[in-house]
């Protein structure tokens, strides 16, 4: 199956968005819950699944572990299967807990397949964290998202009718399915049919809205301050940063041909200055990044296309691996460079990994364009490559150096236990790995072991997160020092929200390059809900851990950035780009407040 085709099949990924929880922390024992997951087949027949949940959060728990050995027993088919492990990885990083302290049983009672339980299997994996009972009325359907949004699913109608031929007062559908259409093709509404059966159906756009009427209680306090409130430690250097991208962008702009191509990008970066005249640095960073990416992909499409016509595809390939060669190196050498950054504060500390991303994912895009480019290959290839080398390089060369000028403006208090922090990151390490390898494991059922083979995959997406997935199973040895395990962390991240971004984004949102390139566009409203819903709730974790005099302020400007960047090309033809951008920002500012909030719990 072609991956854009992946767009057809229903979302199973882990949710981020709501992972910034710092409260409601739960008893160290066991906790037993029961869910009601509605399912349908293809013959439009539903019911009820009754799923089993059982967590243990005692110290006790060596590592953080996951047993599905009954619901294999009970013949649960691959998408069921990866939804459940992700579901108990999804609530685990929303609860805030430490994951090594962490483990669950799923139970089934038969065969059984589909992603769509994700969202309620999250939902009751938490309240039994938490040990809070579920309303016996209320069902619900819907995956989840990588930004913790809940996803669209199939068989709608027959879902509701399951739900109320089973005594159900309550439906919980994403928002995306209040409207279905019937076999006759005909448009329905969804709270209509509900109501026809005695039904009341609702629609929920997260998990934290799930959350709250299953259980009555919200998973987070909503954070108060403004955006310049939550930047105002870092005001200074974001505007030297900012000011600074927008010239290096002009700089790089004026070697874009004439054309449509350099027209468009020439008004966003215009756009990037009109903002910051008005003093809105977060939105002007955003669009100077997002047009300076696509000046060096543009310039790198425009002078790839001449050499091919000069000097012919085996010239032009030579030099793509030479390029992707020199860029590994270039990542390599800064990793271990800025690994072990000494003196941090705990925010520093926690923003490291995810700063460190712009190089492992060079580092992964350049092995991958290289796999790829290793035999002769058609010349459309070539240019994809050379367009995915240039913005891995903009990553290595723009990006990440304003990243570290942001995140060495932040506090250095309090300061960071080396010890403690290096035996913390291990655990987590090992924690994203297990659900990335949920991830990839579904993958692999869909797609069969030859993903990264599929020519639709213009952007080297397959063999990158293979690349991460090879790295990330090698990490640091539990004992080794701080800087190798932030590489590690860093390594795990990326593969994660790689992976969740696979399955994810071309499902929920039709985007096919989680930062690289976009191919194809289906929902980019749907995007930019879940950027908004994201940063408000970064922006939350980030006050709450200011209030405990913690700094992570970073975040909170990549958040805002990203934001501002979405809001702005909202209503262009680049929406689509610009969000796909947004949010591989913001879901990795995401994991940097969860990560903390989850050591400082600890």
């Amino acid at each position: 199956m072609p991956i854009r085709a992946i767009a057809t099949v229903c979302s199973i990924t882990l949710g981020l968005t709501l992972l910034l929880s710092a409260c409601g922390q739960p008893d160290e024992t066991a906790g037993g819950i029961t869910v009601p997951a509605l399912w349908a087949n293809d013959s439009g027949v539903g019911g009820i699944e009754p799923a089993g949940i059982t967590v243990n959060t005692s110290a006790d728990t060596p590592n953080f572990a996951v047993n599905l050995e009954d619901v294999d027993a009970s013949g649960a088919g691959p998408a069921w299967r990866a939804a459940t492990a992700s579901a108990v990885a999804t609530a685990t990083l929303l609860s805030g807990v430490d994951p090594r302290h962490l483990s669950a049983t799923y139970t089934i009672t038969g065969p059984i397949d589909g992603p769509s339980a994700g969202a309620i299997l999250t939902v009751g994996t938490l309240a039994a964290i938490r040990g809070r009972p579920l309303d016996p009325t209320v069902t619900m359907t819907g995956t989840v998202s990588p930004d913790g949004s809940i996803g669209r699913i199939g068989g709608v109608g027959t879902k509701i009718k399951a739900a109320a031929d089973n005594n159900f007062g309550t439906v919980l559908l994403p928002t995306d399915n209040l409207f279905f259409r019937n076999l006759k093709g005909e448009r329905i509404d969804a709270v209509v049919y509900g109501s026809s059966l005695g039904v009341a159906v609702r629609g929920v756009g997260s998990i934290a809205e799930a959350y709250q009427l299953f259980t009555g209680h919200a998973i987070s306090a909503k954070g108060t301050l403004s955006a310049a409130g939550l930047l105002s430690p870092i005001a200074d250097t974001a505007t030297i940063v900012t000011s600074a991208l927008i010239r290096n962008t002009q700089n790089v702009l004026d070697d874009v041909a004439m054309g449509k191509g350099r027209s468009t990008i020439g008004v966003e970066l215009q756009a990037a200055r009109a903002a910051f005249e008005d003093d809105d640095h977060p939105t002007a960073y955003g669009l100077a990044a997002d047009a300076y990416k696509r000046s060096v992909r543009q310039i790198a499409l425009e002078q790839t296309s001449s050499r091919l016509r000069i000097e012919g595809s085996g010239s032009v390939r030579s030099a793509l691996l030479a390029d992707a060669a020199a860029i590994q190196s270039q990542a390599e050498a800064t990793i271990t460079e800025t690994r072990a950054m000494p003196n941090l504060g705990q925010g520093q500390q926690a923003l490291l990994p995810t700063t460190l991303r712009w190089a492992v994912l060079a580092d992964a895009y350049a092995g991958a364009v290289r796999d790829g480019l290793a035999t002769s290959v058609a010349d459309d290839v070539l240019v994809a490559a050379a367009m995915t080398l240039a913005g891995q390089r903009a990553g290595l060369d723009q990006f990440l150096p304003d990243a570290l000028q942001i995140l060495d403006s932040m506090s250095n208090s309090p300061a960071v236990d080396a010890a403690s922090a290096a035996d913390f990151a291990s655990g987590y390490s090992h924690f994203l790995l297990a659900a990335a390898d949920a991830n990839s494991a579904y993958l692999l059922a869909v797609f069969g072991p030859h993903q990264e083979e599929d020519p639709t995959d213009t952007g080297f997406i397959a063999a990158a997160e293979r690349q991460l997935a090879s790295r990330a199973t090698n990490l640091p040895r539990d004992e080794a020092p701080l800087g190798e395990q932030v590489q590690g962390v860093a390594q795990a991240i990326a593969y994660y929200l790689l992976s969740a971004a696979r399955v994810d984004a071309l499902q929920v949102f039709g985007t096919d390059g989680f930062g690289s390139s976009v191919t194809y566009a289906e929902d980019a409203p749907a995007m930019e809900r879940d950027i908004e819903a994201t940063a408000r709730l970064i922006d939350a974790g980030v006050e709450s851990l200011g209030s405990q005099e913690v700094d992570i302020c970073g975040a909170a400007w990549s958040a805002a950035w990203a934001k501002g960047l979405s809001r702005n090309q909202s209503a262009t033809q680049n929406a689509v780009s610009a969000n796909a951008f947004s949010l591989t920002e913001i879901w990795f500012s995401a994991v940097s407040v969860q990560m903390l909030n989850a050591a400082r719990s600890s």
